[in-house]
């Protein structure tokens, strides 16, 4: 039996806590003098020492290692410094997405203290693409670059680099990427996973590692650069512990005064103007997308000038036009993800293991997130194919779920594309236009052997209704700041019930829950308006905050999940037959008249069957969702469908396909008049009814009523049919109209369809129930 409302995730739950491990939760909590919910939050995720839990309440604690541990560190080192004395030219040459821009910022504020001759150049990711480029490094070489400096790219870059020193211009690559199994013949090469080196902490992005330079040439940590390091970091989704805990706490710190005036003006444009409103969650979901989407429409060379200003109004106006390129990019992606939804439904793609989709019209920079937002909607990876600059050639990005390595996957089709790179959840490829169908049939090939199950989803804890206040929310942001591998922390709340539920957001894509104690807010469940406003008990799944409006503190669940225990049933009953209906997946469609049972089975669709309400069969409803109660019963359903329903989401459109409400019974007076001209001759030939029945046609009688009197009479032998001929018996029994079958049926079939039509949902499934 089908579970009742299933949610998409798998929900996982930590392993019971022990006497002993209460007790030492008890002692942190009192030591630190913070929750034991938040000491009980660490433990669950494996933080059991003192030493391993003191660095979440002790900033004094916070790990940050010597720049110089870095393999080359010294070495590169020397040589900018060298380059400074020498006055040469030097040249960043960054990334255009938030680490790079940020990454080269930090570099080209260190360089400028050091009264350096520099350049700072970002890529174009149409024209130049992602990485070294032999032609730029040309064009400055030409213009006498002596050094160029990576920053967050450079690892990969071996034929640029190459030629870059094979022309006496040193190269130095900072980058944190996946490293290649053979590295480029660079000067010097800082990368904090080097093969030859043995740094403490893997995990720093391309910003981080910007910073472990800027340190070890200035001599100490640079405080007034942690916050374009802190926006990097979180950007770039690297792992949020370790290092990267102390570069973004450090950095949220000095965001927070508000000393960089680029950031100042972007936060206030975004009317964040409170300290307790500016978490990591602002860069990530504010920030970043604004600095991201300048290089995916377009230049994002201007941001390292914009990070970097003293010039406040200079730095309003851009800011402004940043945020405007921000808000096309969002269309681009509403427009786009609207497109590839309407291809995929119309090519029935939902049926592959891995969906590739491809068209001329899409925007190459903005493929990555409409592929995620796929993604999420169908759990199965996404490639989105575009064309690129070069004629007969698309490019594209893909993201994937945890059951799929999206590199292995186009390792394994290699041979179809012309270059590919990414890791485990995301991947960009190019490849000749017309091998589009061979590497669609290789990553399905690749995938078909995956076994594909629920994404878990770790509850951290399980909260009563009555603990969502303001103080349980501070204390768990008490662990802040969340990020990759240190998640927010993931709450179940069971059995809350929904006041009211409203469709939000331009789009109407999102929904807006209330109850007494505290609101929701569920961004892309708009689908699932009528299930969460079925007024039943939910269990909730999601991530708490505070919501401040007007000096007063709400709690808000961002949901991300819910189940439901209950019965669910959804009125769908119109005046008027929606076929769309028919279109239902994986549903059971009960009909009570033969005729419309046929009808049904030739427009549903292949994943869902019909059965008649008379011979319900559940031993057939295996992977089914949904039971639809198309035909108003004509027959009462309490005895019939027993507790069969049970577990299933139950449609009702109980359509009146003959509706008998407009076929009201004839009254005592038809029956007589009837009875009164057949008994006037014994017998009646086929002709002689047909003019009959025109006779009675005239006299307001309708077909059916004439056709059920007729019926009746039958029933009772009041009259005899045989070959055609008609027979009035006059010998008779006395009987009543209601003894008879047909007359009995009219009765309950006009009832049924007044209680299936006019009562409340409420009162139909009780009444089935019960």
């Amino acid at each position: 039996m089908n579970p009742i409302l299933t949610s998409k995730y798998l929900w996982t739950h930590p392993d019971t806590l022990t006497e002993d491990e209460q007790d030492k939760i008890a002692a942190y909590a009192k030591k630190f003098k913070v929750s034991s919910l938040a000491i009980r939050i660490l433990w669950q995720r494996g933080y059991h020492s003192l030493e391993e839990i003191e660095v979440f309440f002790d900033d004094t604690k916070l790990p940050y290692h010597d720049p110089f541990l870095l393999y080359d560190m010294k070495r590169a080192i020397d040589r900018i410094k060298t380059a400074i004395t020498a006055n040469e030219s030097i040249l960043i040459y960054g990334d255009y997405d938030a680490d790079g821009v940020t990454s080269t910022a930090i570099l080209a504020e260190t360089l400028e203290m050091l009264g350096a001759n520099y350049e700072t150049y970002i890529p174009n990711r149409f024209t130049d693409g992602y990485g070294p480029n032999s032609a730029v490094y040309n064009y400055y070489i030409d213009k006498g670059t002596t050094l160029i400096i990576t920053v967050d790219n450079g690892v990969s870059g071996h034929s640029a680099i190459k030629d870059a020193m094979s022309k006496e211009v040193d190269v130095i690559v900072t980058d944190h990427h996946e490293l290649p199994t053979t590295l480029p013949e660079a000067y010097a090469i800082i990368h904090p996973r080097h093969p030859d080196g043995s740094y403490p902490f893997s995990d720093l992005c391309g910003a981080g590692v910007s910073l472990k330079v800027a340190h070890a040439l200035l001599g100490e940590l640079p405080q007034e650069l942690l916050d374009l390091a802190a926006i990097g970091t979180v950007a770039d989704l690297v792992s949020l512990t370790n290092e990267n805990r102390t570069i973004v706490k450090s950095g949220l710190v000095l965001i927070k005064q508000r000393s960089r005036i680029s950031l100042s003006v972007l936060l206030k444009i975004l009317e964040i103007t409170t300290d307790d409103s500016l978490t990591e969650e602002t860069i990530g979901f504010q920030i970043a997308p604004i600095l991201n989407a300048v290089g995916r429409i377009g230049d994002a060379n201007p941001l390292v000038q914009f990070l970097t200003t003293f010039d406040e109004e200079n730095a309003l106006e851009q800011a402004n036009a940043f945020i405007a390129i921000n808000k096309e990019r969002k269309e681009l992606v509403t427009a786009i993800f609207d497109d590839a939804l309407k291809k995929i439904r119309q090519q029935n793609l939902e049926k592959r293991k891995f969906i590739l989709l491809y068209s001329s019209d899409w925007h190459q920079g903005v493929l990555g997130i409409v592929a995620s937002k796929l993604v999420e909607l169908f759990q199965k990876p996404i490639l989105l194919l575009t064309d690129s600059e070069e004629s007969g050639i698309v490019k594209g990005s893909a993201r994937s779920i945890a059951a799929v390595n999206l590199y292995q996957a186009l390792s394994a089709a290699k041979e179809t594309t012309i270059a590919y790179g990414g890791h485990h959840m995301a991947a960009g490829v190019s490849l000749k236009k017309e091998k589009i169908t061979d590497l669609e049939e290789k990553l399905e090939s690749f995938v078909s052997s995956i076994p594909f199950s629920k994404e878990e989803k770790m509850v951290d804890i399980i909260l009563p209704i009555d603990q969502i206040t303001s103080k349980t929310i501070k204390m768990i942001d008490s662990l802040r700041p969340f990020g990759t591998d240190f998640v927010k922390p993931l709450v179940e709340i069971d059995n809350v019930v929904f006041d009211s539920v409203k469709i939000i957001g331009a789009l109407k894509n999102h929904l807006k829950l209330t109850n007494s104690t505290f609101n929701t807010i569920a961004f892309g469940f708009s689908q699932h308006y009528e299930e969460l406003n079925a007024r039943m008990a939910y269990n909730c799944c999601g991530y708490l905050s505070l919501n401040r409006w007007m000096g007063k503190e709400t709690p808000q669940l961002m949901l991300i999940d819910f189940n439901s225990e209950d019965e669910l049933w959804l009125d769908k009953r119109k005046s008027k037959f929606d076929k769309d209906l028919l279109k239902t997946k994986n549903a059971v469609l009960l009909y009570e008249t033969t005729k419309i049972g046929d009808w049904l089975l030739e427009h549903i669709d292949d994943s869902s069957i019909v059965q008649p309400y008379s011979g319900i069969d559940t031993a057939n409803w295996k992977d089914k969702k949904c039971v639809i109660l198309i035909e108003c019963p004509l027959i009462s359903l309490k005895n019939r469908l027993e507790h069969d329903l049970k577990g299933y989401v139950v449609w009702l459109v109980a359509y009146p396909f003959y509706n008998y409400l407009k076929r009201p019974m004839p009254s005592r007076n038809d029956f007589k008049l009837m009875y009164k001209t057949l008994s006037s001759k014994p017998k009646w030939s086929g002709d002689d009814i047909h003019q009959l029945r025109q006779t009675f046609l005239k006299k307001e009688f309708s077909a059916d009523k004439f056709n059920l009197i007729l019926q009746v009479f039958s029933q009772l032998k009041f009259v005899t049919i045989t070959d055609g001929w008609l027979s009035f018996n006059y010998e008779k029994e006395s009987k009543k109209l209601s003894d008879a079958e047909a007359y009995q049926k009219r009765q309950v079939a006009i009832t049924e369809q007044r209680f299936y039509q006019f009562e409340s949902l409420e009162k139909i499934k009780s009444h089935i129930n019960n």
